[in-house]
């Protein structure tokens, strides 16, 4: 079970979330920016699972989120993320860590779906809004930009719905045994530190 999950029926859609466990607090900020047609994500309903939707979007809508620190074990929801006659659902899942470094996406529970790098298409209807997609990541972020649009098969997109984003905070970094440490007197393996020994931080 995860420390943090942000609900997004209480959350915060276009501002600072504080999400609380155990005496620690992680910021979460979301932005739901409106597209060049007006439209963006929100609760609208069409999905339903208490999900943030976007609904038959005419250019891409987004929703952006950044956490105020690398955060582990990641995971979410996308519902109803199909292709039929008429429209073709494409979601874009682009995360980074705290360093920039890109960190890609793993899609499961993909039925009927083709997955190119950080996308996923719907390649056939899905019947049931409930139906939904697995996102993980392999590694810690720190942002992710969830991109909705219509697929290569059809010029409209449908509707699709990000579920609640649940997640851990990730574990402080440690340094493997040989790695040298600058301190005052010079540089000094990590194992020969000894408590009292002035460092160097990136601060």
């Amino acid at each position: 079970m995860s420390d943090y999950t942000l609900v997004w029926d209480s959350a915060n859609l276009d501002g600072t979330n504080n999400l609380s466990s155990g005496g620690n607090t992680v910021s979460v900020d979301v932005s739901t920016p409106q597209n060049v047609n007006g439209q963006q994500f929100g609760l609208t309903g069409q999905v339903g699972q208490g999900s943030l939707e976007s609904d038959f979007p005419t250019s891409p809508t987004e929703t952006i989120i950044n956490f105020n620190e690398d955060v582990a074990d990641v995971q979410f929801k996308l519902f109803d993320v199909d292709g039929g006659t008429g429209w073709d659902d494409q979601v874009t899942v682009i995360a980074y860590d705290m360093d920039g470094n890109q960190v890609h996406p793993i899609y499961g529970n993909v039925t009927h779906h083709t997955v190119t790098g950080d996308t996923i298409e719907g390649d056939a209807d899905d019947v049931d809004p409930s139906a939904y997609v697995t996102v993980t990541f392999p590694v810690p972020i720190a942002t992710m930009t969830i991109t909705f649009e219509h697929g290569p098969d059809d010029p409209q997109a449908g509707y699709v719905g990000i579920g609640d984003i649940s997640f851990n905070e990730a574990p402080a970094p440690c340094f493997v045994r040989g790695t040298m440490i600058e301190t005052k007197h010079g540089e000094i393996a990590v194992e020969d530190l000894v408590e009292g020994d002035l460092i160097r931080t990136a601060d």
